[in-house]
C-alpha cells in the first residue's frame, strides 16, 4: 500500500496538470483505476484486521468494534479517496460541444 500511496502522491499532480493529454493514454487511466481498486480493498481489509487498542493494549477482534473504531478515525477520508468523481461528474456535466459552423465562424445566439 505505501507504494502505491506514493504513486498516487507523484501521479496525481502530473495527470492535474495533463489531463487533456494523459486522456487519451488508455494504459494510464487504467492504471489509475487499478490504484483505486488497491485502495477500495484495503478499506476492506482494514474492516477486517484486528486492531490494538491504544490505552490498554489489548486486541480488539470483535469486527463490530473494529468497524466502529474504523469509522470514526480514517473511514470518511479513505472513502472518498476511491470514489471516482471524475466518472460521476463526467455523467452529471453535459459535453460542451464546440460552438462553430462549418465556415469556421463563431455562432451567437
Amino acid at each position: 500500500m505505501a507504494i502505491c500511496l506514493l504513486l498516487t502522491c507523484l501521479l496525481v499532480p502530473f495527470s492535474m496538470a495533463f489531463s487533456d493529454e494523459l486522456d487519451l493514454i488508455p494504459s494510464f487511466i487504467l492504471f489509475m483505476y487499478i490504484i483505486d481498486i488497491f485502495f477500495s480493498v484495503d478499506i476492506l481489509i482494514i474492516f477486517n484486521t484486528a486492531i490494538v487498542e491504544d490505552d490498554s493494549f489489548d486486541i480488539v477482534d470483535d469486527r463490530k468494534k473494529i468497524a466502529l473504531i474504523y469509522m470514526k478515525s480514517w473511514f470518511l477520508i479513505d472513502l472518498l479517496s476511491v470514489v471516482p468523481f471524475d466518472i460521476i461528474f463526467e455523467s452529471l456535466i453535459p459535453q460542451v460541444e464546440d460552438a462553430t459552423d462549418e465556415g469556421g465562424t463563431s455562432r451567437m445566439n
